[in-house]
């Protein structure tokens, strides 16, 4: 529910909303590939990894994607009424 307000109200671009979702999925994958592939492992662990990483994904795709975009005028705070 993070992800989805946090994509909503700061993904602008086409470049955000296009790669956010690719790196949040492989980070997914990740975490199911050790949950289900792993008996007794430290799952509360990898679980705050997962909460990490997506925590990176959403603030660099900010920080790498989001930014350059508005410094090239790709996108606008400008809102037709």
């Amino acid at each position: 529910m993070i992800w989805e307000y946090f994509s909503m109200i700061y993904l602008r671009s086409a470049a955000a909303i296009y790669y956010l979702p690719k790196f949040t999925l492989l980070y997914f994958a990740a975490f199911h590939f050790y949950f289900f592939g792993t008996p007794y492992g430290f799952f509360n662990l990898a679980l705050v990894l997962l909460f990490l990483a997506v925590t990176h994904a959403l603030v660099a795709s900010v920080l790498h994607l989001e930014l350059p975009a508005s410094e090239s005028l790709e996108v606008t705070s400008w809102a037709p009424s």
